[in-house]
């Protein structure tokens, strides 16, 4: 069977220009509010179960970003991005008829630890530039992440969540 593509029906899509030139982006950093990334997590759970089915895969895509401040701890690990949270980032592009290609912006994802929950996480390669020189392992820093939607096939749900800046 073939998998499905789902438009998660949050809210009405509110799309930002983050992956572009940049400057829509800089201007609406104040947009990202606290909040937790497993808050998001927890509020989506039950429904992407829900929409899958064990024999055929789901791909969730949100309508609704939820662009959060997150307080997160730096893992130091990382590692190419999961095929399936590429697959996720690419079908948010094309739901907000984004150039596909920007997906090659999110090239690798790093380890992060919120609470008890350790995630991995696509960063904007111009962002993850940084961390080496800024980040050490175990650091708390915070993140402006978004959260694009989810893959579900049963079993574990693929989160994907991109991360666009981060704070010390």
């Amino acid at each position: 069977m073939a998998p499905r593509l789902l438009l998660h029906p949050i809210a009405p899509a509110t799309l930002l220009m983050i992956l572009g030139s940049g400057a829509a982006a800089q201007s609406s950093w104040d947009r990202y509010q606290p909040g937790t990334l497993q808050a998001i997590i927890q509020l989506h759970d039950s429904s992407v179960r829900a929409i899958g089915v064990s024999n055929r895969p789901n791909w969730v895509v949100s309508a609704k970003d939820f662009a959060t401040r997150a307080r997160v701890v730096f893992g130091d690990k990382s590692r190419p991005t999961d095929s399936l949270r590429t697959q996720v980032i690419r079908f948010w592009l094309r739901s907000a008829q984004l150039d596909t290609a920007n997906v090659q912006s999110f090239a690798r994802e790093y380890l992060f630890r919120e609470g008890g929950q350790e995630l991995w996480i696509p960063v904007q390669n111009q962002v993850a530039a940084f961390f080496p020189k800024e980040l050490r392992q175990g650091q708390v820093i915070t993140v402006y992440a978004l959260w694009l939607g989810a893959h579900y096939a049963g079993g574990d749900i693929t989160w994907a969540f991109i991360i666009n800046e981060f704070d010390q």
